[in-house]
């Protein structure tokens, strides 16, 4: 694919979050596929957990758990703009297998 043919197929993805690209997952299918690694890896109890990936999949995931709360975020190409080195906070109740966004796309840390 041509740069000019990816930033077509990514639009189209994050405005059509069903809609499968030729190759890859869905908008909606990758961010599912995050929510079942991240809960799976809190049913262990575990009491931090990082992890490091892309912005298109870390923004499917969040737009899949927060939805419209995510429109005070930067967009791009329809989907959150994750900043390079940014810091978003995701906590999840055991009980009621939940996620709650505490924050999103954070650079402080990059300040000092």
């Amino acid at each position: 694919f041509s740069l000019e043919d990816f930033i077509s197929l990514w639009s189209k993805a994050s405005y059509h979050r069903t809609w499968q690209p030729p190759v890859g997952d869905s908008s909606r299918k990758k961010g599912e596929k995050m929510e079942r690694v991240v809960a799976d890896l809190f049913q262990k109890k575990l009491t931090h957990v990082l992890i490091v990936t892309h912005g298109g999949s870390i923004s499917d995931f969040l737009r899949n758990i927060a939805g419209s709360r995510l429109k005070k975020v930067k967009r791009y190409f329809g989907d959150v703009s994750i900043l390079t080195g940014s810091i978003s906070i995701v906590e999840y109740d055991h009980d009621l297998k939940k996620f709650t966004l505490r924050c999103v796309n954070s650079t402080e840390h990059l300040l000092t």
